[in-house]
């Protein structure tokens, strides 16, 4: 008997030791499996932040052709993808260079050219103009736009937005077009630091200018007769804030799409990918932004906390609605 139990103890030992074996050599299988997945991560962080989603999405498509069952035995994939890998991860920042004009800013000659011009243009708008509010409202605005602007943005292929629309458009109504103009520029110190300077400074003078316009528009079409606070005062400031939102999405779109076409990050048949994403998202800001103008006479700045958290829920829910969408189709959104 003793005999057999020693048998059968040695039994149980041994597929023990092989469950165990089985179990070591698939986890350490899966995680070298994840070894060129992880490098090409890590060649994606030293890209600029203007082309690494689609240089991403080429490299995890050319990495996923490399690691397929049909390029040979598992060794043999592990082998050619880290490789592949490593070389992305040494050379990848050059690549993005070459592609995107090599210039020290990253960006050709014309759209450097195409900056400055918007850049200019916005310095005039705001210093050609009196501030129609008082500074305390500015100052409250300007805090609440840097403090949206320094949550996660959300990418929709080339297209990115940040709630600082919101507060963006409230200063619209509040301020009038110098005060909604100086708000925008604030994104030029915004808390996104990954962001490039030159893409600051374009982000800068791409919310300035769009506030401006958006503003000339609301003061354009609003009856002043109707002043904030009345009791009446939505339901005679909806079709002029509408008219002023349509504006500020248009200059958004247009400066926006000169950018990326000058600097060569898309083509004319690319511009529509991402921007129904920013159009809805930035209409849901607006109405957010009405919001706030709206509560502004009776809390003053505190409108501004009451509505933050509204605001980051509808950001949170457009990012996974995006995100959702993303696997769906593969990530080619």
């Amino acid at each position: 008997m003793t005999v057999l139990w020693t048998a059968l103890l040695s039994s149980v030992g041994v597929l023990a030791a092989g469950v165990v074996v089985s179990a070591l050599r698939d986890e350490v299988r899966g995680r070298l499996d994840q070894l060129p997945h992880a490098l090409l991560r890590l060649a994606g962080h030293r890209l600029p932040h203007d082309v690494r989603n689609d240089l991403m999405e080429e490299w995890q498509a050319e990495l996923g052709a490399i690691l397929t069952p049909a390029t040979g035995l598992p060794i043999t994939r592990l082998v050619v993808g880290t490789r592949y890998s490593l070389g992305l991860l040494r050379t990848g920042p050059k690549v993005a260079g070459e592609l995107t004009g090599g210039t020290s800013s990253g960006l050709p000659l014309r759209a450097r050219l195409y900056v400055g011009g918007v850049v200019a243009s916005a310095a005039t708008a705001i210093g050609t103009s009196s501030i129609g509010a008082s500074w305390q409202t500015v100052a409250s605005l300007a805090a609440l736009f840097l403090v949206c602007e320094s949550f996660a943005r959300l990418n929709f292929g080339h297209i990115s937005f940040s709630p600082g629309s919101a507060a963006g458009l409230a200063s619209v109504v509040l301020l009038g077009p110098a005060g909604a103009a100086l708000v925008g520029a604030t994104a030029t110190i915004s808390g996104q630091r990954m962001f490039a300077p030159v893409k600051r400074l374009f982000n800068g003078a791409q919310f300035a200018l769009s506030g401006y316009a958006a503003s000339v528009a609301f003061r354009t079409l609003h009856n002043a007769s109707y002043p904030l606070g009345r009791p009446t005062w939505l339901e005679h400031v909806i079709g002029p804030f509408l008219g002023a939102l349509a504006i500020f999405v248009s200059v958004n779109l247009l400066l926006v799409a000169g950018i990326l076409l000058l600097s060569r990050q898309v083509t004319w048949r690319d511009l529509p990918r991402g921007s129904g994403y920013l159009i809805a998202g930035v209409l849901g800001d607006g109405m957010t932004g009405l919001l706030i103008a709206g509560l502004w006479d009776s809390i003053g700045a505190f409108s501004a906390p009451v509505v933050l958290l509204p605001l980051v829920i509808s950001h949170w829910a457009i990012a996974r609605t995006h995100g959702k969408h993303r696997t769906q189709t593969g990530g080619s959104v």
